[in-house]
């Protein structure tokens, strides 16, 4: 069946001030997904003056996929210690794959 494995049974996105993503990852979890969609999140009680890299990941039967590591910098005042990360990341599910893209 051409459908196996294409939703994701959990998707979001992955932020540190690690630029590798290699230690320190929070994660915004945003639930379960049976098709292709845009989505975004916002995190709260970052620090000030700091900058963080994310990427959007989604998993499913197959395993995770992930997008491509971006950044951006916190300011120096408490409202800007609450980012929406978006950026026009879409999971496509393709052969039971997904593609962050």
């Amino acid at each position: 069946d051409a459908d196996k494995g294409l939703g994701a049974s959990q998707y979001g996105f992955a932020y540190s001030t690690n630029s590798s993503l290699s230690s320190g990852v929070s994660t915004s979890t945003l639930g379960t997904l049976s098709g292709p969609t845009y989505f975004n999140a916002v995190i709260n009680s970052l620090s000030l003056n700091t900058t963080y890299y994310f990427r959007a990941y989604a998993t499913n039967s197959i395993g995770t996929g992930y997008g491509s590591i971006q950044s951006f910098s916190t300011g120096n005042t408490t409202s800007t210690s609450v980012v929406r990360l978006f950026g026009g990341f879409k999971i496509k599910f393709l052969g039971g794959r997904m593609i962050l893209y």
